[in-house]
C-alpha cells in the first residue's frame, strides 16, 4: 500500500513537474510576445516622434517656400513695372522714328514729284526747241 502511494506521489510529482515545465514554456512564450509588443510600441512611438518632427520641418520648409514665393512675386512685379517703363520708352522712340520716316518719305515724294514736273517742263521745252 505504501509502495502504491509512493508510486502515485511520484506520478503526481511527474505530472506536476510536466505542468510546471509547460507553464514555464507558456510563460516564456507570453514574455516573448510582450517583449515584441514593447519593441513594436517603442518603434511606433519613435516613428510618431519622427513624423511629428518631419511635420514641423515640413511646415517650416513650407513657410520658407511661401516667403520665397512672395519675394519672387515682388521681384516679378518690379521687373514687370521696369519692363513696362522700358516698353513705353521704346514705343515713344518708335513713334518718333516713324514720324521722322514719314517726314522723309513725304520729302522724298515731294522731290520726286518736283523732279517729274521739271522733267515734263524740260521735255516740253526740248520739243519746242526742235
Amino acid at each position: 500500500e505504501i509502495d502504491g502511494m509512493i508510486s502515485l506521489r511520484e506520478k503526481d510529482e511527474k505530472v506536476a513537474h510536466e505542468k510546471t515545465l509547460l507553464a514555464k514554456i507558456e510563460s516564456e512564450r507570453r514574455q516573448a510576445i510582450l517583449d515584441k509588443a514593447r519593441i513594436s510600441f517603442k518603434e511606433q512611438e519613435q516613428e510618431i516622434c519622427r513624423s511629428s518632427l518631419n511635420a514641423s520641418t515640413i511646415e517650416e520648409e513650407m513657410d520658407v517656400l511661401q516667403s520665397l514665393m512672395r519675394q519672387s512675386d515682388a521681384e516679378l512685379s518690379d521687373l514687370d513695372e521696369e519692363l513696362s517703363a522700358i516698353m513705353k520708352k521704346h514705343n515713344n522712340e518708335l513713334i518718333r522714328l516713324r514720324s521722322l520716316l514719314n517726314e522723309k518719305v513725304s520729302i522724298g515724294n515731294e522731290a520726286k514729284a518736283n523732279m517729274m514736273s521739271r522733267q515734263r517742263v524740260f521735255d516740253k521745252a526740248l520739243i519746242e526747241l526742235k
